[in-house]
């Protein structure tokens, strides 16, 4: 009986060991989860800092990129006025030859009162005129006789004639148009004529 007892008493202690032992290693793994845990955890923060930090840098280079852009679009509109003002002026330099000649035709004809002095002076001017267009690449074009078209012409009158070869010729230029290169600068303002019908093409 005795012996029994003894056998029951060891197979307990050693269950009680057995079950002390499982519960350390179940500790232990507890807490080696919570430090690989804790660990992650500081990783995650670093990444985080490190995250923040790119997004702090990328927001001031865009920030400096737009400034830049910025001073570049009022630079650039700056050089644009700067040269606009020049080429107005150098073209106002050009024709102001022309007003010089006509003031000397109007002293001229002032003092002189000779109608064809003014006519010279004035005719001189015009081609002078001419010259200086033509320097600009601007040039007149002649639309009287030729057919109408809307690209060149602007019709501001119109009448029927029964001796014209096709309809909508232009019989008289009230206002010569010009050309800048090949563009249109301006319309000429023209008569048109068109052919008048007969009473059988009625």
């Amino acid at each position: 009986m005795v012996e029994k007892e003894n056998v029951i008493e060891k197979v307990l202690d050693e269950n009680s060991s057995s079950g002390e032992a499982v519960a350390n290693e179940t500790e232990d793994k507890k807490l080696t989860e919570i430090d690989i845990l804790k660990g992650e955890n500081q990783k995650l923060k670093e990444e985080n800092e490190s995250l923040r930090q790119k997004v702090i840098e990328l927001e001031d280079a865009y920030l400096r990129k737009v400034a830049d852009f910025d001073n570049y679009r009022k630079r650039m509109l700056a050089q644009m006025a700067a040269m606009e003002t020049e080429g107005i002026k150098k073209v106002i330099k050009e024709f102001l030859p022309l007003v010089d000649n006509f003031e000397r035709a109007l002293k001229s004809s002032k003092e002189n009162k000779d109608f064809d002095s003014l006519y010279n002076g004035l005719n001189m001017i015009y081609s002078l005129s001419l010259n200086l267009l033509e320097k600009f690449n601007v040039k007149p074009f002649d639309s009287k006789g030729q057919e109408f078209d809307h690209n060149l012409h602007e019709a501001v009158m119109m009448e029927e004639k029964e001796d014209l070869k096709f309809d909508y010729v232009v019989l008289e230029e009230l206002e010569k148009g010009y050309k800048f290169g090949n563009d249109v600068l301006r319309h000429a303002r023209v008569k048109v004529g068109k052919k008048k019908k007969n009473n059988e093409e009625k």
